[in-house]
């Protein structure tokens, strides 16, 4: 109990930074450099030869447009930006154009940590350098942490863990969208979070005490929740606490309660700032807000689907999704899924270790995911089918497992 209230002290200074930058955040401009990113393709719904998602590029138009409009209460603001945008129009017309209703609409759901990050790039550099920069961070974390986890293979340190977080890195840089998601500005910042905590795990595994395994698990948590836009985040965060957990650790203080442990600290780290916002949103908006507020979570991730749907829906709205995961190539995302959980039962069945049920358990959290929030996965398939990659990083992570300890039985 001591270190979770270590976690959630680090996450509370955690949050109340967060609200401190996103009040210093306003007021730096940035307007300048619409038109030059719907010039450079960098902004816009409907670009030639584009395969990116549409919700994607709305949501890129969206951030910006919420980044830019402050022309309501400074006291207001650095808690929900404001969408002055035409619901029921093209938002990336609205933005280009300036047109639309410019009506007072507080966008309470989110932390918005990308609107806050907007306003301090956007001043100082162009769209699509931005995302750019995004992508090519992207891109050196994962190749980080795979060269950490080559380089202790090739020298035969803490072998099991490397082998893992290479799985899981090769896993996250062929299936996870980057080609597509890696650079837009809903995306990108929140890649950043779940890769960097890879490449930190990679860095660290074996070597990890418990306070540190626990108040980074809840820093994490918090990360997450700031950046969070209903896209996967979290529990492609659990999981990962889950199935990694065992691995980042020391071997004198390895336990799945501890690893359980890291589990609940990244979910108090995600609860102080969603609470922050709840108790703020009640204070400077009042209890009439809170509840649609509460209204329109409960809209997003309930579980009653449309009329007309059915459970054969939700899969086969995943199924027909899952190029996302290897933009250009279906075939090869279903593939690839199909054979790690189908080796990876087959690691599981012969090696019942725990740190192999753990990362067996990780994989199911993501599909418990999908069957709780039915409706959010099936509406949003396009982005929330890339959190599979969790079941192909653990299914392979089960593959090598079981190939490391085969190869340890000598011949009679």
């Amino acid at each position: 109990m001591k270190l979770l209230g270590i976690a959630a002290l680090v996450a509370a200074a955690l949050t109340a930074t967060f609200y401190l930058a996103s009040w210093h955040s306003l007021g730096r401009g940035g307007e300048g450099r619409i038109a030059e990113a719907f010039r450079a393709q960098a902004l816009g719904m409907e670009i030639a030869g584009d395969r990116i998602p549409v919700q994607q590029r709305f949501n890129d138009c969206l951030i910006t447009i919420m980044a830019l409009e402050q022309r309501e209460p400074r006291e207001k603001l650095f808690v929900s930006p404001v969408n002055p945008a035409d619901p029921t129009q093209d938002v990336c017309r609205d933005l280009n154009d300036g047109t639309g209703p410019n009506a007072t609409a507080y966008y309470h759901n989110y932390l918005h940590g990308q609107t806050v990050l907007l306003r301090y790039l956007l001043p100082h550099f162009e769209v699509a350098g931005i995302k750019a920069f995004t992508k090519a961070l992207l891109t050196i974390l994962l190749l980080a942490s795979a060269a950490v986890s080559l380089l202790r293979l090739i020298d035969g340190s803490r072998r099991e863990e490397s082998l893992v977080f290479l799985v899981a890195t090769l896993a996250f840089g062929r299936f996870f969208g980057l080609e597509w998601f890696g650079e837009m500005l809903g995306n990108g910042p929140s890649d950043l979070i779940v890769i960097g905590f890879l490449a930190i795990l990679s860095v660290r595994a074996g070597a990890m005490g418990a306070r540190e395994w626990i108040v980074g698990a809840a820093i994490f948590g918090a990360l997450t929740m700031m950046f969070e836009l209903l896209t996967g985040g979290l529990p492609l965060g659990g999981a990962m606490v889950l199935g990694l957990g065992w691995f980042a650790l020391r071997k004198a203080e390895r336990s799945p309660h501890l690893v359980a442990l890291g589990l609940v600290a990244f979910g108090l780290g995600a609860a102080i700032p969603a609470l922050t916002k709840v108790v703020l949103v009640a204070s400077l908006f009042g209890t009439g807000d809170l509840f649609q507020m509460g209204i329109e979570a409960l809209n997003r991730v309930g579980s009653e689907l449309p009329p007309g749907w059915t459970e054969l829906t939700v899969t086969s709205q995943l199924l027909l999704n899952l190029e996302s995961l290897t933009p250009g190539t279906w075939v090869t995302a279903a593939g690839t899924l199909c054979l790690a959980l189908g080796l990876g039962a087959v690691s599981l069945a012969r090696h019942r270790d725990p740190e192999c049920l753990l990362l067996a358990a990780s994989a199911t959290l993501i599909f418990l995911w999908f069957a709780l929030f039915r409706q959010h996965t099936a509406l949003h398939a396009s982005f929330m089918v890339r959190i599979l990659v969790w079941p192909i990083a653990a299914g392979f992570a089960l593959v090598a497992l079981a190939a490391l300890r085969a190869n340890r039985v000598q011949p009679v």
